[in-house]
């Protein structure tokens, strides 16, 4: 699973990398954006925005203030990034890999390496994962992790997903867990002594 972006969403931030660049978001700020991405009047009146700073040549560049006495911003969008924004029509990617840490629940282990799924219940769904995470091979292998069902590992979820043209909503349609950080044994509850 590769792809141009790689996103890792965690409770209260995300993090976006695209070759040598990093962008960490809040979470609320992200989903919002993906929100008004899907939103075909907001893209058409941002992409207005631009053509029309475009065509004012004293435009230098422009930045945002909270009040107009405010000091300059420490951040600015240069004449040239406006005009390439003037002319970009962004499309969505037709799939991409989201991660996520989450926590799966074994339905079905397969208990050797390779391209095999392993039964997952995650979010009430039950998904099929293959688990390329080596060291967690060799701790099973050594007998340090004891798997069975009902147990839950707490890992790194990449999930590909596929856009869909005519709804513009991404599907998830593989799974793959990267990275296992931690294996919880399912609880059983301990019998109560027999009185006498």
């Amino acid at each position: 699973m590769k792809s141009d972006v790689k996103i890792q969403i965690y409770t209260d931030e995300v993090i976006i990398e695209r070759g040598d660049e990093k962008i960490i978001v809040p979470r609320n700020v992200y989903d919002a954006t993906r929100q008004a991405e899907k939103e075909p009047r907001f893209v058409n009146a941002i992409s207005r925005t631009f053509q029309a700073i475009e065509r004012d040549p004293d435009v230098k560049a422009i930045g945002l203030v909270k009040d107009l006495g405010d000091p300059p911003p420490e951040i600015s969008i240069s004449r040239e990034t406006i005009s390439q924004l003037a002319l970009q029509q962004t499309a969505e990617p037709d799939t991409r890999v989201v991660t996520e840490v989450v926590d799966l629940q074994i339905i079905k282990a397969i208990l050797e390496r390779g391209a095999r799924k392993w039964e997952f219940m995650w979010r009430g769904v039950k998904i099929g994962a293959a688990i390329t995470h080596q060291a967690f091979f060799d701790h099973f292998d050594a007998h340090r992790i004891t798997i069975a069902p009902g147990d839950v590992l707490r890992a790194r979820l990449a999930i590909a997903q596929r856009l869909d043209l005519k709804t513009g909503i991404y599907s998830n349609f593989g799974y793959e867990v990267t990275e296992v950080f931690e294996h919880v044994p399912r609880l059983k509850q301990a019998e109560l002594p027999k009185s006498e």
